[in-house]
């Protein structure tokens, strides 16, 4: 090993925008913490990345303090824009080091930024049509190019979607998919009939046996292909990333692991 095993690390990247505000997403899932703001857009840099990351055990009472504080602290928010991609590259930056589980809590569509994305689900001339499956592949390589690059950190993907409206879930997916993550969608998200399922479904998340820094190597042909593991490198080393859960049966060929 080239360094000792780390502690589990779990970070949040959660939407602020006023859609998500006024759907109750972040009433739900969640001394004074520290906001810092970063404006650049098109060159992305992590202010004190030393403090960015805390023991849960040495800071339970900031980390409860900042989730009682969340829905407050945005609710006179109006902004609808989302820079999801540049925010994603400022949190692989941050975990890139020590690699870990990335929980992502998304309402918005990409609109800003690195990966923004194209509203593709509202023509409705596409439905019906030979074209329609379009609308199930990802947009842009972006995300699937973060993707190989968040699984070379041991880095895994959950996403939890909530919207009334398309966010193209076929891109954002991508990131979940590559890195042996998972996506829970909820949509038309309203807190008062989803929040238990959201409070239950994120409990398992971050509670769930889960097996970290896990390496393998396997030889296969050229044909066998798996959602699992997600690195293919040229000396036939496959890494697969930290969210190695239990329920290794599930193991199975039903997507293209080609990068």
């Amino acid at each position: 090993m080239v360094r000792p095993p780390m502690p589990p690390l779990y970070f949040f990247l959660i939407d602020v925008s006023i859609s998500a505000v006024r759907s109750g997403m972040i009433e739900s899932s969640l001394t004074q913490p520290q906001m810092m703001v970063v404006s650049d857009l098109d060159d992305v840099f992590v202010p004190l990345p030393d403090d960015l990351l805390v023991n849960l055990s040495e800071s339970r009472n900031v980390v409860e303090t900042f989730l009682d504080s969340l829905p407050s602290m945005f609710q006179d928010n109006v902004n609808v824009e989302s820079a999801f991609g540049p925010a994603l590259k400022a949190a692989f930056m941050v975990m890139s080091q020590l690699g870990g589980k990335l929980l992502i809590f998304q309402n918005t569509l990409p609109s800003l930024g690195y990966g923004r994305l194209k509203l593709r689900g509202d023509d409705i001339r596409v439905y019906g049509t030979d074209k329609e499956h379009t609308l199930r592949l990802p947009e842009d390589p972006f995300y699937k190019q973060m993707a190989a690059d968040l699984t070379k950190y041991q880095i895994g993907v959950n996403i939890y979607a909530f919207s009334d409206k398309y966010t193209d879930i076929a891109s954002l997916g991508t990131l979940a998919k590559y890195t042996g993550g998972q996506v829970y969608y909820y949509p038309s998200f309203q807190s008062n009939i989803h929040g238990e399922k959201l409070r239950r479904e994120l409990a398992r998340d971050l509670t769930r046996e889960t097996a970290w820094e896990a390496v393998m190597r396997i030889r296969c042909g050229k044909a066998t292909y798996s959602c699992y593991l997600l690195l293919c490198t040229r000396d036939s080393v496959y890494i697969l990333p930290r969210q190695l859960y239990a329920e290794v049966h599930r193991f199975a060929s039903t997507s293209s692991c080609r990068l």
